[in-house]
């Protein structure tokens, strides 16, 4: 039985998640093939990557669906779909494919800060290294360009469910 599952959209975004949790001490691994995973049975975790960043959004939903349900056919704890740190690629696609495979009801919960990589959330806006994301050279990404810094605007343009954005005052001090 495996605890959480990782279907990020690239092998960089699979291994980050992945290893971050084996420094928890979880038993973690990254998979090319879902196929034989019965002679995993003692990790606590896989990393999955759908290469989806920079397809169409039809195709990365039909890849998320597909690996989430090859997936889902083992218990499993807890599913995440690994978004890219900077917003790229058909993040809102990726969410409906899963959301859709496990088709249970369940809730996407976005968290699109990472702090320690300089990337954090003020008032709705993404800011790397206290730059806005449009103004990084994310914008100019040839295959997933961001043009906005709203992390609520990107993924609701792209997901085909209702989304709310939810703000956490933190006082500094």
């Amino acid at each position: 039985m495996f605890k959480t599952i990782i279907v990020a959209d690239d092998m960089t975004g699979a291994n980050v998640s992945s290893s971050l949790m084996a420094k928890n001490g979880i038993k973690v691994g990254s998979l090319i093939d879902s196929s034989n995973l019965e002679k995993y049975k003692d990790f606590g975790a896989f990393g999955v990557h759908t290469d989806s960043r920079g397809i169409s959004p039809e195709e990365a939903y039909q890849r998320v669906y597909k690996a989430v349900k090859e997936l889902d056919t083992i218990q499993v704890h807890f599913f995440n779909k690994r978004i890219d740190s900077t917003l790229r690629g058909n993040i809102g696609k990726e969410i409906d494919g899963m959301l859709d495979a496990l088709n249970n009801g369940e809730t996407a919960i976005v968290v699109s800060a990472f702090p320690s990589s300089g990337k954090i959330v003020v008032g709705g806006n993404m800011l790397v290294n206290g730059k806005l994301l449009e103004k990084t050279d994310v914008a100019n990404d040839p295959t997933s360009p961001v043009t906005t810094s709203v992390v609520h605007s990107i993924i609701e343009k792209q997901t085909k469910n209702n989304t709310v954005m939810i703000l956490i005052n933190a006082f500094l001090g």
